[in-house]
């Protein structure tokens, strides 16, 4: 059987100490390493040509931070659909009700991001940044997590960064 190897890197620019949303906080590995993906779970990739319309799937399998770090991310928790104009144009991949919003260009380059907010126990309340990035065509995606206490609160957590491989359907 085909296997598709998912590596997964991570640079983490920040020390951790806190951050975390409020309903369900999900405590991200802290290792890094590879993830090995039997074919048959990865769905296969759609595409509605009549309408001008492509969808694909986006699965995140764990998102790599700092041990200690309780982050607000919204990809691993089911796979992703990603839509976008085929020829290139505006894009969206949900995953939940998370939706994320950007652009696929003609040549297969994705930008998507979401911004969320959340109240933590430090009192202090704080935004995240997702983003996903990367080339369609390569099978694998870059997603990254950044989130930052609201500007004139004091006592905060340390931030915390998260990074995670994307795979794409083929």
């Amino acid at each position: 059987m085909r296997r598709i190897v998912v590596g997964i890197a991570c640079v983490l620019l920040a020390s951790c100490g806190g951050g975390g949303r409020a309903e369900e906080p999900v405590q991200a590995s802290s290792s890094g390493g590879v993830v090995v993906v039997e074919a048959s779970e990865m769905p296969p990739a759609e595409i509605a040509t009549s309408s001008g319309s492509c969808t694909t799937t986006l699965r995140v399998y764990g998102v790599t931070v700092r041990q200690g770090c309780v982050i607000d991310e919204r990809v691993t928790s089911a796979p992703g659909s990603l839509s976008y104009a085929c020829e290139g144009g505006a894009a969206s991949a949900t995953f939940g009700p998370s939706v994320f919003q950007g652009t696929v260009s003609a040549s297969g380059e994705v930008t998507l991001d979401l911004q969320t907010g959340f109240d933590f126990s430090d009192r202090c309340h704080w935004t995240t940044k997702q983003s996903i990035r990367g080339a369609l065509g390569s099978g694998v995606l870059a997603y990254e997590y950044r989130e930052e206490p609201d500007p004139g609160q004091h006592g905060c957590a340390a931030a915390c960064i998260g990074t995670a491989s994307v795979a794409v359907a083929r």
